[in-house]
């Protein structure tokens, strides 16, 4: 049989454990996929959030000074300083193509097209300019979109990176009119909107639900996490919210589980909470990318902020509701025809007055999610 060796880049060593799985079932997906063709492959991980390496970390600092200062710095130095980094990530990369003599790299998917908070892009543009060197093909695959802006200097600086012809394929989780209106413009690159391959879990991973359990799944996030998207202090918003649900679902009798993806700056949510309802609470943690869809299967239904929490949720056709603090949230429940199942995020004012009809929303609606899943379980096919 015939053998490919494919470099697979992503953040397979992430604790919050949605982003490993979606990466595991991309590399599965691909392999599969493969085989039937006749290929057997052999994939290398390969970290866009590399630790543990001198020049990865000076690459990283380059980026996190640049974005803080960019909007007080000529352009010439902007972009200079955004090369600086790629050409040290470049070098931090170039050892896994030397040792690895790949066929070709993936970059398996995630919110990873950044262009505000995350240094993922540096990364893919480093990956990209070492493709381009080899003549290896590169594919980007069912990626987030995330928080751009078209006349910003980081978009206006990557967005080339990201139309070299060496990238064949660029496909989206999220907005296909985004991809083709703002970001690919190079006519040989094929586009598609594709949903991100954690949709495959439970076929690719084996784990299925319970369906006797009658305990709701209550997913918690960092406390700050409307503040680095939604420009918020949204940390007060979270814990009242939460604070609400619980009362509620005490109120109502029904049985409940707090719930983590596994990332420890989400369980920096727990003492505020513990502080509002006055007692310790218990979280189920996710170990792993298997313990994550264990964690999901055992619930009747959840209430959530990860995505993935709620992609693994429909991969099992468990009904999910879902607070939204990231456009890629909203867009996920859209595409899967639910869209009335996010909770639109907080305003500047009066969160107070929105909050109580809030909670009791989410859990009607997660009684109103009762059977979506079945009934949109195609609509991935039909894409």
């Amino acid at each position: 049989m015939r053998e490919k060796r494919i470099i697979a880049a992503g953040l397979p060593k992430d604790t919050n454990w949605g982003d490993p799985l979606l990466f595991e079932c991309c590399k599965r997906l691909y392999a599969r996929t493969l085989l039937r063709h006749g290929w057997a492959v052999g994939f290398t991980d390969c970290n866009l959030r590399p630790v543990g390496t001198g020049w990865a970390n000076v690459a990283h600092v380059v980026f996190a000074v640049t974005r803080r200062v960019k909007d007080r710095l000529p352009g010439f130095m902007t972009r200079l300083a955004l090369k600086t980094g790629i050409a040290i990530q470049k070098r931090a990369y170039a050892p896994l193509f030397r040792t690895t003599s790949p066929d070709a790299v993936i970059v398996a998917g995630g919110g990873v097209i950044h262009f505000k908070v995350h240094a993922y892009l540096q990364s893919i543009s480093a990956l990209m300019l070492l493709c381009k060197e080899r003549g290896i093909p590169m594919i980007v695959n069912s990626v987030g979109i995330e928080e751009y802006d078209t006349e910003d200097i980081f978009f206006k600086f990557y967005r080339p990176y990201l139309n070299d012809p060496v990238i064949k394929a660029f496909t989206t989780r999220d907005s296909f009119d985004s991809l083709s209106r703002d970001i690919i413009c190079t006519p040989g690159i094929y586009t598609r909107l594709l949903p991100d391959n954690a949709i495959l879990s439970k076929s690719l991973i084996g784990v299925g639900r319970d369906n006797n359990s009658r305990t709701i799944g209550v997913g918690i996030i960092r406390p700050n996490i409307f503040d680095d998207y939604q420009d918020v202090d949204g940390a007060p918003y979270l814990v009242r919210f939460y604070q609400k649900i619980i009362e509620r679902l005490e109120r109502d009798n029904r049985p409940y589980e707090l719930f983590s993806n596994g990332t420890e700056n989400d369980m920096l949510l727990i003492p505020l909470l513990e502080k509002a309802v006055g007692r310790r609470l218990c979280v189920r943690q996710a170990r792993g990318v298997e313990d994550l869809m264990r964690v999901v299967s055992g619930y009747k239904g959840i209430i959530t902020a990860r995505m993935h929490a709620a992609i693994v949720a429909y991969s099992m056709g468990i009904p999910a509701v879902a607070l939204n603090w990231c456009r890629k949230i909203e867009r996920f429940f859209a595409i899967i025809g639910s869209p009335g199942l996010v909770l639109p995020p907080p305003m500047r004012k009066a969160l107070t007055r929105r909050l109580r009809a809030s909670c009791v929303s989410f859990l009607e609606w997660l009684t109103m999610a009762e059977g979506t899943t079945t009934r949109y379980a195609t609509v991935w096919k039909r894409r």
